[in-house]
């Protein structure tokens, strides 16, 4: 969801096979491109992340507030799970009018082999939205909501859990160690999704590998066996846990700032 030291490029790559490992990733993209490697199609994500999160978690406070619980957060209280599986699983759609784009091009930036064949994330989107169309800009959209509304349900169920039998207000670790635990458990269970969506969206769109998510599953499943749909998962879980942990304590004081400033 959002990029720090950018380990999703080296998760990219191991998920379209240009590595075997995190740790051969690593060397091969350090050796050819240096700490710039790192943070190929960056640009474009860091442009789009914050107007994605405002989406998203804009979206979950509004449906939470239209089934009657507007006051949940400031007077400690807690919706049922299945309104926060609603609210969260309404976010994540939202969040895909943004993040759709953002995933194809960054996919293609962060997928292709040492030397690139875009300058950057606008020459990219360029050449997708003049070549295919706003079509091009949305290819993956079927697989990246499998992907992302169960992992957006999950994302704030595992979050608000982690909280339920914390003090009232919870401290700066218990925020902290609940959205950490909720970017590393929402990812983990959609990883194979993720890899599917990667290869997807990596894919040559003149001549395309594969003809939809079915084929790509079963293609992927033949040439590399199942192993290959948990891969990257050290990548992800390297940067997960921390990443979101940072997320919730910000989305967190932000509300208590809002709450102050409007009371």
């Amino acid at each position: 969801m959002e990029y720090t030291f950018d380990f999703m490029a080296g998760w990219v790559r191991l998920q379209t096979k240009a590595a075997k490992s995190t740790i051969q990733c690593i060397i091969q993209t350090y050796r050819h491109e240096k700490i710039r490697g790192f943070y190929n199609g960056m640009a474009f994500p860091l442009l789009t992340n914050g107007v994605s999160n405002c989406i998203f978690f804009g979206t979950y406070g509004t449906v939470l507030r239209l089934i009657g619980h507007s006051s949940w957060h400031e007077m400690g209280y807690h919706p049922p799970i299945h309104h926060v599986f609603f609210a969260g699983t309404v976010g994540g759609l939202m969040q895909l009018i943004v993040d759709t784009p953002t995933e194809v091009i960054k996919t293609r930036l962060q997928s292709q082999k040492y030397g690139s064949q875009y300058i950057g994330p606008l020459e990219c989107f360029k050449s997708v939205y003049s070549n295919h169309g706003v079509r091009g800009c949305y290819k993956g959209l079927y697989i990246q909501l499998l992907r992302d509304l169960p992992a957006s349900a999950i994302y704030m169920v595992v979050y608000d859990l982690g909280l339920r039998k914390s003090q009232t207000p919870p401290s700066v670790l218990q925020i902290m160690f609940a959205g950490g635990m909720a970017g590393l458990i929402s990812w983990a269970c959609i990883l194979p999704l993720d890899v599917i969506k990667t290869r997807i969206q990596a894919d040559n769109p003149l001549k395309p590998k594969y003809r939809g998510v079915i084929h790509c599953f079963v293609s992927t499943f033949q040439q590399h066996g199942i192993t290959i749909f948990g891969r990257g998962f050290w990548a992800m879980a390297i940067r997960a846990f921390p990443t979101n942990a940072v997320i919730f304590l910000t989305y967190s004081w932000v509300l208590d700032f809002c709450h102050t400033l409007y009371k």
